[in-house]
């Protein structure tokens, strides 16, 4: 972030602070237009949406740019939507089949 841009996120984090949802959300909706690839606004941004359904892509935002973030998965947690990372494969014992009868 250049120095312009980050004194606007300092504001929108100190609005967001102050319970000033709306002033939050139009600065970081300015910052998004200028760069949308800044994992930390996507975040900030979700903690001032008004509705789930942005929270959550919000958060999908967050966790595209950072699959590994973890306040946006526990975002994702809280929300109640399952997490976006890929689960571990699951390893099956070998089966041992019957012989056959001839």
């Amino acid at each position: 972030m250049d120095p312009e841009q980050q004194d606007l996120f300092a504001q929108a984090v100190a609005a967001a602070r102050a319970g000033d949802r709306a002033r939050a959300r139009d600065l970081l909706t300015r910052l998004l237009r200028v760069n949308s690839d800044d994992p930390q606004v996507w975040l900030w941004m979700s903690a001032v949406v008004e509705k789930d359904r942005e929270r959550e892509y919000c958060l999908r935002s967050v966790l595209r740019l950072d699959r590994t973030n973890r306040a946006a998965l526990r975002g994702m947690t809280i929300l109640g939507l399952a997490s976006t990372e890929p689960s571990p494969p699951v390893r099956l014992a070998p089966r041992t089949l019957p012989s056959p009868p001839w």
